[in-house]
């Protein structure tokens, strides 16, 4: 095979052509002589391959999350100085990695390859939602300003997991007023509200997984798991929207029971605390006096609507980049949104804004000039009508649950697991009953009922 008479820098510049860490490592098991050039240059392999994979206008937050793998979390110190860093970087634009570890690149090229893919569904989903809500003109895919600015929130919503959402045994929590000033004050509300636009599609997609597996596996139904919870304070969803992107895009691609059965833990393996879990953490993305101090010192019942442009202005910030200046579409709709809300109390309002984040409203640019009471008009009705997205469990009544963890407890306790249907009442997702065990299962369901179903759990 003529690769062997290469010299090994001539095949490390053909191993520098591949698309991602994973395709790399592919390679270097195929053949020694690829190994062999791999170990001689690894450091450079890497940077070239994850130079190309890097979206544009990208380096400063690939090279901070980088470091976010391997920063000592305990650390809060280090942590504030990986901050601080990052601005600099996006202030100085670097277009080249610095110095990590190979599985520190790896890490990044899979949160990369995730990011591309998430980032086309999100838009697949959200852009036709928007165009109808704010009777919008748009064309039908989103601009390279758009992309731009969700690959800067799906990166920065990785570097807050990796720094943030962490276990009770990594070491004491990274206050709330350090995420507040060093993460999330560096930026504009409204470039941070992107990140919730994010935040929100992999919630939802989640959730969704997270309900078919707690309405249905036999072995869930054993123990009152309290999957009634709204997504935004649900711990295990919490929790599972808090290992990073890469899982949750396994989570997203798993379409079936057995495959999101396989992905999703009864319980988290090591013990969280929620403050440390995602929402809570976007929840620090505004200070606990809200923005009096930039709308308006003086007045703080006034509602934005009432504050100047000036005032405005303060909120802007240097990292913001110009494609998100007090002029951006992202700026007058998060004006709009908020437009009745006091400056002591601009708020993450989960209840209230779900809808808008549903649509990523603060990521799209109008094509046509909207005047700002119509774009407040929609905006209201966005928070008024129900959810684009309801959830399995917001159509179930409490019988409806109840029923189902009763009859998952008894199919356990006569040895069977799998799927289960309170509904249907079909076996054939079933394992390890025999015939005539089901034959009895089903007659007690009946009765049940028949005769009503009490409301002590595992009652009966």
């Amino acid at each position: 095979m003529f690769i062997h008479r290469l010299p090994l820098h001539v095949v490390s510049s053909i191993l520098d052509q591949l698309d991602t860490i994973a395709e790399l490592g592919i390679a270097i098991q195929s053949h020694r002589i690829l190994y062999n050039s791999f170990k001689y240059n690894a450091q450079t392999i890497c940077r070239n391959i994850l130079s190309s994979q890097i979206p544009p206008n990208l380096f400063p937050y690939a090279n901070a999350l980088l470091e976010s793998n391997v920063v000592d979390l305990s650390n809060h110190d280090s942590v504030k100085d990986l901050l601080r860093r990052l601005e600099s970087r996006i202030k100085n634009d670097p277009k080249s990695l610095e110095r990590f570890p190979v599985t520190a690149y790896a890490a990044l090229s899979r949160a990369l390859t995730a990011i591309e893919i998430l980032r086309e569904d999100l838009v697949s989903e959200a852009l036709p939602l928007f165009m109808s809500s704010f009777e919008a003109d748009h064309a039908s895919g989103a601009s390279q300003q758009e992309i731009f600015r969700l690959n800067r929130a799906f990166m920065r919503y990785q570097i807050m997991c990796n720094l943030f959402c962490t276990p009770y045994d990594v070491g004491s929590r990274f206050i709330d007023e350090y995420i507040t000033r060093y993460f999330f004050h560096p930026f504009s509300p409204w470039v941070n509200e992107q990140i919730l636009c994010v935040y929100r599609y992999l919630e939802r997609k989640v959730a969704e997984a997270y309900d078919d597996v707690a309405a249905h596996d036999v072995d869930w139904g054993k123990v009152p798991v309290e999957w009634g919870y709204d997504a935004n304070v649900c711990p295990m969803i919490q929790w599972n929207l808090g290992r990073g992107l890469p899982v949750l895009l396994s989570i997203i691609r798993a379409t079936n029971f057995e495959e999101r059965r396989q992905l999703l833990p009864m319980h988290p393996p090591r013990a969280y605390n929620m403050s440390n879990l995602p929402f809570q953490t976007l929840v620090h993305m505004l200070p606990e006096n809200s923005l009096i101090k930039a709308l308006n010192p003086n007045f703080s019942q006034r509602i934005l609507d009432e504050c100047t442009e000036a005032n405005f202005q303060r909120l802007c910030q240097p990292l913001d980049g110009v494609q998100d200046d007090i002029s951006s579409t992202p700026y007058l709709l998060w004006r709009a949104v908020h437009s009745k809300e006091s400056v002591s109390w601009v708020a993450v309002d989960w209840e209230l804004h779900k809808n808008h984040w549903d649509c990523a409203c603060f990521v799209w640019d109008l094509e046509k000039p909207q005047r700002s009471a119509v774009v407040q008009e929609r905006s209201n009705e966005l928070s008024d009508i129900e959810p684009f997205f309801p959830r399995l469990q917001s159509s179930w009544e409490h019988d409806d649950k109840l029923r189902s963890e009763k009859e998952r407890w008894h199919i356990s306790l006569a040895g069977g697991q799998g799927y289960w249907s309170s509904i249907t009442k079909d076996f054939n997702g079933i394992t390890g009953l025999r015939k005539d065990q089901q034959d009895s299962l089903l007659k007690r369901f009946k009765d049940w009922k028949e005769k009503g179903i009490g409301h002590t759990w595992h009652h009966g």
